[in-house]
């Protein structure tokens, strides 16, 4: 009996260190895609259908259209994949429902997926 539960807490000491390293990961995911905006004045904007369901994220900039925004729209895009291949990271909607019972997405969460 006490090899079990000397199996079974090494198990939970394992999947708590696994937890904490994902959650390690999503952070430093979270924050290398913060500076990256940042700097290359860039974010992360989801895309609905017309019903509102979330079918994707895309990059964007609110910066006027010139040949320096276009690069670093596309430098940007180019460092968050690499990021979303690192960290092993998918984007995944969250929504909540509003006053007329509609679920509305209300934010995208990237998580990592190993």
């Amino acid at each position: 009996m006490s090899e079990s539960t000397l199996s079974f807490e090494k198990m939970q000491e394992h999947r708590q260190l696994h937890l904490e390293r994902r959650l390690s990961d999503e952070n430093e995911a979270i924050e290398r895609i913060e500076a990256l905006g940042k700097l290359y004045k860039c974010e992360l904007m989801p895309q609905t259908n017309d019903e509102g369901q979330f079918t994707g994220i895309i990059a964007a900039t609110r910066e006027p259209d010139n040949d320096l925004t276009r690069k670093n729209l596309e430098l940007f895009t180019k460092y968050l994949i690499e990021t979303k291949e690192h960290y092993m990271i998918e984007f995944f909607p969250v929504y909540h429902e509003n006053s007329d019972g509609k679920l509305v997405l209300s934010q995208i969460l990237p998580m990592v997926t190993w």
